[in-house]
């Protein structure tokens, strides 16, 4: 009848494969058995991510009669790939940084890459970082390993890019991120006022982005060096020595290097503004 042609053309395979969690970044082991409608030697299958042995089982109808036969293949070598590129920002500037273009991230900037593919099958590991600029693509680096570890010190758009191939030659698979750095920014403010206003305006602090080197002076009008600094996220809190200084005004000279290779000096004056309470230590 026609149940029992339906059923004799009902096949199952079983295999092992690995299933991709986008959650948590790992690769773990799955059954699969799969129902197949007709000849099953006809039919594609999604290919398995890991060496297997394949069962077939079937018909169904020869099951319900407990008269059901299987075979299973030798052990097969898988050769399907199935790759993902993930990032891991180890070190940059953006939390310190004000100012400037929004987009982007401030140089220097580390970044840990890390390939997540379906191992061993997955054999062959290559990170290729092109930099994108005025519509030509430059290679600035290729390695081969699982995982890569770059650190980015240029303006502009960065195309980091995954090549995952089989342990025989036979399968590939490509992922890639668009990295971009930030145009260099830098600027002083000229007023502040420490000690009046705790958490408002009373650091003097750069603006900044994508600055790969720096070196600061703040010196009072006899040419006496209130502060040096070399990190442009630090600041200075108008001390010297554990005191505040005088109000009036002070200068400062930066020397800086942008992520644009362009050196920066950078002059100018600082209006410290802060009434003499009696009880504030001031160095005159």
């Amino acid at each position: 009848n026609g149940l029992q042609r339906e059923l004799e053309r009902s096949f199952e395979i079983v295999y092992n494969t690995l299933e991709y969690s986008e959650e948590n970044k790992h690769f773990s082991p799955k059954i699969v058995t799969e129902t197949l409608e007709g000849n099953p030697f006809n039919i594609p299958l999604s290919p398995p991510l890991c060496d297997t042995e394949i069962t077939l089982k079937g018909d169904l109808f020869a099951r319900h009669f407990k008269v059901e036969n299987s075979i299973s293949t030798s052990t097969y070598q898988a050769v399907s790939i199935v790759a993902h590129l993930d990032t891991i920002t180890t070190s940059f500037a953006g939390p310190n940084v004000r100012g400037g273009s929004s987009s982007g991230f401030s140089a220097p900037v580390d970044i840990h890459f890390e390939a997540i593919a379906n191992e061993p099958v997955a054999a062959f590991f290559k990170w290729t970082i092109v930099h994108r600029k005025e519509g030509k693509s430059d290679t600035i680096l290729s390695f081969t390993s699982r995982s890569m570890d770059y650190t980015f010190k240029n303006e502009g758009v960065f195309l980091a890019i995954l090549e995952v191939g089989d342990r025989i030659g036979k399968c590939k698979q490509t992922d890639s991120v668009s990295i971009e750095i930030g145009e260099t920014y830098l600027s002083a403010p000229n007023v502040f006022s420490p000690g009046t206003s705790p958490g408002v305006n009373d650091e003097f602090k750069v603006a900044y982005k994508s600055i790969v080197n720096f070196k600061g002076w703040i010196f009072n009008r006899w040419g006496a060096v209130m502060f040096y600094w070399t990190d442009p996220a630090k600041g200075w809190d108008g001390k010297k020595g554990g005191k505040y200084v005088s109000p009036g005004v002070y200068f400062y000279v930066i020397e800086a290097k942008g992520a644009n290779g362009k050196n920066i000096i950078k002059k100018g004056h600082i209006n410290i503004i802060r009434p003499k309470n009696v009880q504030d230590k001031i160095i005159e």
